[in-house]
């Protein structure tokens, strides 16, 4: 199936939505069933504190249920207002809609972390979860806020209690229908939102921001990077802009932190959106993100899958997203898995990157045992503007953490990971601060095959001073237009081969 089919097939299958699909202008008009405030519900605005916290993750959950049983209702958390919650969540509900206009925020006192549950051994709680629901909408003109800075902080400094991981913010899973428009989510202690098992996703125009100059601080990197950063703690920095000092500091960090061996990124696994094992039928358009990590990660199966037939994350489109410092619209990482760990048909088109450290990113991760596929990935029509690292990447996964976890800056290529059917068409990448194109490496025992390079023009900082650029290839193979530039060659270990069409 082609990325054109993949399209085809996606819009036929989630048009058209159900009451969930809003209007921007008056979204509760089109909501169907009655409307509770969680106000009504015992909800405390305003109160930073363990005891409003409770009430407030009580009250939210208590008006979920409720909606669910009037049918069809929406709950709202009303504009104007903020409310701490410690988290919150709701079970086999059909038809229920949460509409936030004011501001959702994570409890972040002291006392508020020591009473985070952790229902799961291996992490603590997200703030929001819904489970196995039926045509649920997540939608309003408001804020759900992470607070994710004692986590950051707890993280760097390997004390989160049992190595558990952070909260993240939003999770869904096994249900069928999910309709998410129009939020804001910020600052969450790890990934933003993250859904898996779940049939037919519509997202569209949401914003995702982190406080990366904040997290850099706290990385002791302050100085380092010129941040320019407010004094009042309550006062954001600018959204998706850069201080002249800012571009310098991290274009000098990049290139020395390269240079070294090193991976030039910060640790705080703050992706955008993450549709994981079994999400399938996704759309996801006019996204708008800045989080210094991955913007979308389509994830396989990353947990315990013995047993289990083969899983595959599917058929998802991606259009329309303005990004700035992400890592990419990310596949994987694909660690080899038994039963087989597969992501395929998914296509991301109409993308345009600012700074990002990747765009284009596909990465295996490490493991011998299993295997794993990943398969028709199409990248289409899209713009690069100075790139930090590569603006294309396809190979293993770079990573190294505050606690170990990660293999390092040059891992070694995956042999039991399958790739092929890549298709890379109409992309322009300009201003780079690397001298490569960028990065393709396969294992020699199992190369990519039918990697499709079609108009694909890279050029960087170092393009003007006649420095020529290449991509580091490894066992690849594939078709590239005489069109593209540069061109691959035979690559480093001699067996990169694209025929010229």
């Amino acid at each position: 199936m082609t990325g054109l089919r993949t399209t085809v097939l996606l819009l036929g299958l989630l048009a058209p939505l159900s009451h969930g699909e809003l209007s921007q202008s008056n979204h509760l008009s089109v909501l169907a069933g009655s409307v509770f405030s969680i106000d009504d519900y015992g909800a405390v605005a305003t109160e930073n504190s363990v005891e409003a916290a409770t009430a407030n993750a009580a009250a939210l959950t208590a008006a979920l249920e409720v909606a669910h049983s009037a049918g069809r209702g929406s709950v709202l958390v009303p504009s104007g207002s903020v409310y701490y919650t410690l988290p919150f969540s709701g079970s086999s509900h059909v038809g229920v809609s949460l509409i936030v206009d004011g501001v959702v925020k994570a409890c972040n006192s002291n006392d508020c972390q020591d009473a985070w549950p952790c229902t799961k051994e291996s992490h603590f709680d997200y703030l929001f979860e819904w489970d196995n629901g039926t045509d649920l909408t997540l939608a309003g003109h408001g804020t759900i806020d992470g607070q994710g800075y004692k986590w950051w902080w707890q993280f760097l400094l390997n004390k989160i209690p049992g190595d558990r991981k952070r909260p993240g913010l939003v999770y869904m899973t096994s249900g069928t229908g999910l309709n998410v428009a129009n939020i804001t989510l910020r600052n969450s202690p790890i990934m933003h939102m993250h859904f898996d098992n779940i049939t037919g996703v519509h997202i569209d125009s949401v914003t995702i921001w982190t406080d990366w100059r904040r997290q850099a601080k706290l990385a002791g990197l302050h100085d380092r990077l010129g941040l320019v950063i407010p004094e009042d703690d309550d006062e954001d920095p600018p959204f998706m802009q850069l201080a002249p000092s800012e571009l310098a500091g991290i274009q000098k960090w990049a290139e020395e932190e390269t240079a070294a061996g090193a991976i030039p990124m910060l640790p705080f696994n703050t992706d955008g959106i993450d549709p994981g094992v079994g999400a399938k039928d996704v759309f996801i358009k006019n996204l708008t993100a800045e989080n210094f990590d991955d913007v979308i990660a389509v994830k396989p199966c990353n947990g315990d899958c013995a047993g289990m037939s083969m899983l595959c994350t599917e058929n998802i489109v991606v259009e329309n997203s303005k990004i700035f410092l992400g890592v990419g619209l990310s596949i994987g990482s694909v660690n080899p898995k038994d039963p087989t760990n597969c992501i395929k048909d998914i296509v991301f088109q109409g993308a345009s990157f600012k700074y990002p450290f990747k765009a284009v990113y596909v990465k295996t991760n490490s493991g011998d045992t299993g295997d794993g596929i990943i398969q028709n990935i199409t990248y289409a029509d899209m713009t690069i503007e100075d790139p930090i690292l590569w603006p294309i990447y396809i190979g293993p996964q770079q990573q190294k953490e505050p606690n170990g976890i990660g293999d390092g800056f040059w891992p070694e290529t995956q042999p039991l990971i399958t790739i092929s059917d890549i298709f890379l068409r109409n992309i322009t990448s300009t201003g780079g601060f690397l001298p490569h194109a960028g990065i393709l490496r396969c294992n020699a025992s199992n190369p990519c095959t039918n990697i499709v390079i079609e108009d694909v023009s890279v050029e960087s900082r170092y393009s003007n001073d006649g420095l020529q650029l290449d991509y580091v290839c490894e066992s690849m193979q594939g078709t590239v237009t005489k069109a593209s530039y540069p061109l691959p060659d035979e690559g480093s270990d001699g067996l990169c081969s694209f025929e010229q069409i």
